[in-house]
């Protein structure tokens, strides 16, 4: 029998649960009526005979049974006895025993007739018990609970970012459910992936983890892409379905970000293998600004692939009635002092809040918590909330500029010129060089005590195997530090001629917006890309330690193509001309070295394909391409590489070879004989999707071999069951899309002491 206590919902969940329970058990449907003063009827049900039934729900989960029986005797009794039901049923949170439904049967009688009509705590876990189609859709409940989580998440995280089980509970606690939580569920079932897309603190993430959980109770395992794709194929075999999150595939800021993954045909030709798999989902979330200019800079993301699966999370499916929940939980289970929530009632600022055009979940996160409101007074929070929702970055703003040391604000910076995540030592290191550009070196623990400030409210740090790891607490810190830049360009330049890593040129160079900018850095910037072009990443990913081992971050390898391609791009732009011979020299020598280089066959592809669009270094480009598709052979161990040799030659058709076609399909016979011995449905499912690509392109009578490739795949898939066809939804019935503000000022003064 579950074992809840229903700490983490608030009366509005709990009278939800209730009804559903008890329609369950009594096999009736209950009228439900609106939140606020309920004049003693929570849900009611009417017979022909015109006897009545009346439920009420007293969620007393932090008052006790004292509190509960007080409630009872001088709130309830007197509206019971004007409305004298035939029947009074009474559901609460508090756990009872024998003589405490005694005496609660004496206090109401004669309204209640017996003690099977009072229902504590432990009652309504049995009947959760009873009914798990009920706990399964209040997904709240159990998302929750520590010890279900525990449960559930109990090696069926492969991935080493296990998600914060308080982190959860605390969001589980605020959540709203909506239409868009079953809109992505229904897209996962019909085509095994989901886009979510919305403005930045809207709450894409929270759903896709909502959606995650839903999963892992399933029995799905659970892999985290932090960076790449190519992440998901870090634990190759699994026995269990799988579902994967990509949060943020498209980075979260400016389209240079999104250059430096040279993803987008990986991930186009992942999700049409995953459409066909029953073994795996994948949940992906965007900013929608950012996926329309990813549409009109990639053509493989301008397809229906990513319009039909799309869920887009938007304000018009925030409904008037799901904002006020939204800020009546926050209010409900936040931690401020109770006249500051108060004040919010009594002054009436809910409507403002609620109505106002900039009304965002994460600001209404960050406005009920203590910690940013900081030493104001209860009657001035109401007027801070709404000054804070007209200007959404003043509250980062006021606290950068206030509270933080010189060194803790030019540490966020420096942090705000890395992809999402790096370890401590890596900014360390370039945080030093940035404050030394025109003071004495910084003294030695001050990066400590600058840590020190800014952990907890600005950045996460956590430890993974042996290191520790540091990135924005929450994307709208990031958001922040770059507008910080946008305001001050001269930043840009200061932090780029300081830089220590290559992914902080590419940082700054896709943020020079004049040739101003680009001339002040020809005298450095040469020697710096001469300097940092084959160093170290700083750029974290996923490791395996085995098909079954833990996961753990590490250093991206380094990408030597993808960073000359880099180059390519900026010597296509105006103004870029003077890094022409590093590029010449850099090419030269790869040209002599490519048999030797450590080059995967996307990372030369990506290259290959910035070369031929170079209309300078000709004389150097036909060497180039000639070394670029031996290399591609030899580099071939999956047929998923061989794509790179066959989109090769659709690029340069002149180097397309009579000899070519035998080379590919003696290639293709090596690989499935010898290389396909995984029992990796996913795995397999994509590279039969690439086999029939490369088949339908060339024609090599391979016919023998994708059929041996879906014998493969069903032997693999025979362990996994067929998804449960269960249309469970999960609390959201529709609802009215308006409410009113009488209705909302009922709902709000279930607030006040």
């Amino acid at each position: 029998m579950p074992d809840y206590d229903f700490h983490t919902l608030s009366p509005i969940d709990f009278e939800n649960l209730v009804r559903d329970l008890l329609q369950h058990e009594l096999s009736i449907r209950l009228e439900s009526f609106k939140t606020g003063k309920d004049k003693g009827i929570d849900f009611r049900h009417s017979r022909d005979s015109g006897s009545s039934l009346i439920v009420q729900a007293k969620h007393f989960a932090g008052t006790g049974y004292k509190g509960l029986l007080s409630q009872l005797k001088v709130g309830e009794k007197p509206k019971i006895e004007q409305l004298r039901p035939e029947r009074y049923l009474i559901a609460t949170s508090t756990p009872l025993s024998p003589q405490n439904k005694d005496e609660i049967k004496k206090t109401l009688s004669p309204y209640i007739k017996k003690t099977e009509d009072i229902y504590g705590r432990d009652d309504l876990n049995n009947l959760l018990g009873r009914f798990p189609e009920v706990e399964r859709q209040h997904f709240k409940l159990w998302l929750s609970s520590t010890t279900v989580l525990e449960e559930v998440l109990h090696g069926r995280i492969l991935n080493q970012t296990r998600i914060t089980l308080e982190d959860i509970r605390d969001k589980a606690r605020i959540y709203v459910n909506n239409q868009s939580f079953d809109k992505a569920l229904t897209m996962l079932k019909n085509y095994n992936y989901v886009v979510i897309a919305g403005i930045p603190g809207i709450g894409k993430t929270t759903l896709a983890k909502m959606l995650v959980l839903h999963y892992l109770r399933s029995g799905y395992d659970f892999i985290d892409i932090s960076y790449d794709i190519s992440e998901a194929y870090t634990v190759p075999e699994h026995n269990r379905p799988r579902v994967y999150l990509y949060d943020d595939f498209l980075g979260r800021t400016a389209l240079a970000e999104k250059l430096r993954k040279n993803e987008d045909h990986r991930l186009n030709d992942f999700i049409l293998s995953i459409r066909k798999a029953k073994s795996s989902k994948l949940i992906l979330t965007t900013r929608e600004y950012i996926l329309s200019q990813a549409k009109e800079t990639y053509e493989v993301l301008n397809s229906p692939l990513f319009e039909k699966p799309q869920c887009i999370v938007d304000l018009s499916q925030y409904t008037r009635p799901i904002k006020a929940q939204i800020l009546y939980n926050h209010l409900y289970f936040s931690a401020l002092p109770p006249e500051h929530v108060e004040a919010i009632v009594q002054q009436v600022t809910y409507l403002n809040i609620i109505d106002h055009p900039n009304y965002n979940p994460r600001i209404v996160e960050y406005m009920t918590d203590p910690m940013w409101i900081g030493n104001c007074h209860a009657a001035q929070y109401p007027a801070l909330f709404l000054q804070n929702l007209k200007e959404p970055f003043l509250i980062w703003e006021q606290a950068f500029n206030r509270q933080l040391t010189d060194i803790a604000r030019e540490t966020l910076l420096v942090l705000g010129t890395f992809y999402d995540e790096i370890f401590i030592d890596d900014l360390e290191r370039a945080t030093r060089a940035f404050w030394s550009r025109h003071r004495p070196d910084l003294p030695g623990k001050e990066f400590q005590r600058a840590l020190s400030e800014l952990q907890g409210n600005f950045v996460s740090v956590r430890r993974n195997h042996g290191k520790d790891i540091i990135s924005f607490h929450n994307p709208s810190i990031q958001d922040f530090v770059e507008k910080y830049f946008e305001k001050n360009p001269d930043l840009t330049i200061s932090i780029g001629e300081t830089a220590c890593f290559f992914e902080q040129l590419q940082w700054m160079c896709g943020r020079l917006s004049t040739k101003e900018n680009i001339c002040q850095l020809i005298p450095t910037l040469p020697t710096m890309i001469e300097t940092l072009l084959f160093s170290e990443p700083c750029t974290l990913i996923n490791y395996s330690n085995g098909p079954r081992g833990p996961m753990h971050k590490g250093r991206e390898s380094l990408k030597r193509g993808q960073r000359i391609g880099f180059l390519v791009t900026l010597l296509s732009k105006d103004g870029f001309g003077f890094i022409e011979n590093i590029l010449k020299d850099t090419l030269k020598q790869m040209t002599s070295q490519m048999s030797q280089l450590n080059l995967s066959t996307d990372d030369l592809f990506e290259l290959v394909k910035r070369i031929v669009t170079l209309e300078s270094l000709a004389d150097l480009k036909s060497h180039f391409l000639e070394a670029a598709k031996e290399k591609l052979y030899l580099s071939a161990y999956w047929i998923s590489d061989l794509t790179c040799i066959t989109d090769f030659f659709e690029l340069l058709p002149e180097m397309f070879l009579s000899s070519d076609r035998e080379r590919i399909s003696e290639k293709i016979r090596d690989i499935v004989r010898d290389n396909l011995d995984t029992d990796d449905p996913q795995w397999l499912y994509d590279e039969l999707f690439q086999l029939e690509a490369i088949e339908k392109k060339f024609r090599l009578g391979l016919e023998q071999q994708i059929a041996s490739v879906q014998d493969l795949i069903s032997e693999a898939e025979e362990r996994f069951p067929d998804e449960d066809d269960d249309d469970d939804r999960h609390g959201w019935s529709g609802g009215s899309q308006s409410i009113g503000n009488n209705e909302l000022t009922e709902m709000f003064s279930t607030l006040l002491r």
